[in-house]
């Protein structure tokens, strides 16, 4: 998709009448414009034409929610070099990690073709602003994993048992600087099989037993060598097979 489709879709919202961090979100049409140009300098100032309008000291505003399907086309033009995708994930993390008002809410329709993204419709679909962002940075999950897969290598260490396992994180290419370890916890979880007989328990009546594999969460960060948080790599934790 050639990146003046993209451009006229995003065209279609009227970016000033979104609530932004200065009023409206005039600014954000043109950082989407040159968030992937080949000039560093350029980029950076795209990227902050997008983020001091839709989220602002980690506060979300409005037109946050429909920036992300754009930032996410993006990451999906395969003619985007690597460096080039810094500013899009920045964005992307800035914005996952944001919080709006509980009182701020979006109306929307979605549009489907030629790719998907939102369009502000009063009556339309009704989420709070929170749910709704986080709801379409997740869209991105297996973008997400190709790109870590390119980008970084994932290994695990004692994760075969309950206690404390350990992931780490190397970068490859352009990244290959890049490392991080974090460590996680494998913890029990009690699940409850129907029908199931054994000695001095009859048939029909339900057994508690303690399955070894419980809810998993993995947090990494990888740092470069300056100690500075580079949050380019995804992964989720494996479980045994």
């Amino acid at each position: 998709m050639s990146d003046r489709v993209v451009l006229e879709e995003a065209s279609k919202i009227d970016w000033s009448r979104l609530c932004s961090g200065w009023g409206g979100c005039d600014d954000v049409l043109r950082g989407l414009a040159h968030i992937t140009d080949p000039d560093p300098r350029v980029r950076q100032e795209a990227y902050w034409c997008l983020d001091n309008h839709v989220v602002v000291q980690r506060t979300l505003y409005e037109g946050a929610f429909y920036v992300i399907p754009f930032v996410l086309e993006w990451l999906r033009q395969t003619d985007a070099r690597q460096t080039e995708r810094e500013e899009l994930y920045d964005l992307l993390i800035e914005i996952a990690g944001g919080y709006g008002s509980p009182l701020d809410t979006v109306e929307f329709e979605v549009v489907t073709r030629p790719f998907v993204y939102y369009l502000p419709k009063r009556g339309g679909r009704l989420r709070s602003l929170n749910q709704a962002c986080r709801e379409a940075v997740m869209a991105g999950w297996e973008l997400y994993r190709a790109d870590a897969s390119r980008s970084v290598t994932v290994t695990y260490k004692d994760n075969k048992n309950v206690g404390k396992a350990t992931v780490t994180v190397k970068g490859k290419g352009d990244y290959k600087n890049y490392t991080g370890e974090a460590v996680f916890r494998i913890t029990l979880k009690k699940t409850t099989l129907s029908g199931a007989s054994s000695s001095g328990v009859g048939a029909g009546r339900s057994k508690e037993a303690q399955m070894p594999w419980g809810d998993l969460v993995s947090h990494t960060a990888c740092k470069s060598p300056s100690g500075t948080t580079n949050a380019r790599a995804f992964s989720d934790a494996a479980k045994p097979a």
